[in-house]
């Protein structure tokens, strides 16, 4: 937070929005945007990297610096690292741009990411339904709506709701991991062309829920209450 007062966008911060829009854009043209890279290396980086790069050289793993620099939250920050490495390549490059152009100058953005992660843990959203419905998950859902609601929850409740979680989603995931090798071998005959072809669909539909990810960011993002 800036001088322990509330963030906002852009607003008493070191770069304006438009400052930090004709630095990501310049990157993007220049084509030295690029994802599975390093925050910057050899005259390219990563989302956060060449976001950073033009104010902060030297420090562009730093995503604590969105703070003063942008008045946008670190959490906010790792986000968007995380979706640019993730989304189709195509995608990705217009990403980083997409994402500060969505940003309200004087918004508030702690909101948007409450209600971002509400939505994420949410039947709506795109998470396997066996996944939204473990009770653990649910209970990580349920402090967000508190949260948004007003009530805010402990920390305890936080710490105990999030590691109940991890541990449910690591537990899921091996009871999965297993089920894919015992059909992997039941399948072992199966011809390359079909394979090829499944995979092929299984890449366009994690592609498709990264893009319903970013998309519904970006919606918060632009409904943000501001002061202005």
């Amino acid at each position: 937070m800036q001088d322990g007062t509330a963030l906002r966008a852009f607003v008493d911060t070191e770069v304006t929005k438009e400052a930090a829009l004709a630095a990501i854009r310049g990157h993007a043209a220049a084509d030295t945007l690029l994802q599975q890279h390093g925050y910057w290396e050899e005259g390219k980086g990563c989302a956060v990297g060449c976001t950073l790069h033009d104010f902060r050289p030297g420090e562009e793993s730093s995503h604590a610096l969105y703070e003063p620099l942008f008045g946008i939250p670190e959490e906010l920050a790792r986000l968007e690292d995380n979706l640019f490495e993730q989304l189709p390549g195509d995608r990705a490059k217009t990403w980083p741009v997409e994402f500060i152009e969505a940003i309200p100058v004087g918004a508030d953005l702690i909101a948007p990411v409450d209600r971002f992660f509400h939505w994420l843990l949410s039947e709506e959203g795109p998470m396997a339904k066996a996944e939204t419905e473990l009770a653990e998950v649910k209970a990580v859902h349920a402090l967000y709506g508190r949260r948004i609601s007003g009530d805010e929850p402990a920390q305890e409740e936080w710490d105990a709701a999030w590691s109940a979680a991890r541990d449910a989603a690591r537990d899921a995931a091996r009871s999965a991991a297993r089920d894919a090798a015992w059909s992997a071998a039941r399948s072992a005959a199966r011809s390359a062309a079909r394979d090829a072809a499944w995979s092929a669909a299984r890449d366009a539909a994690r592609d498709a829920a990264y893009v319903k990810i970013a998309d519904k960011l970006l919606e918060l993002l632009r409904a943000s209450a501001t002061t202005e």
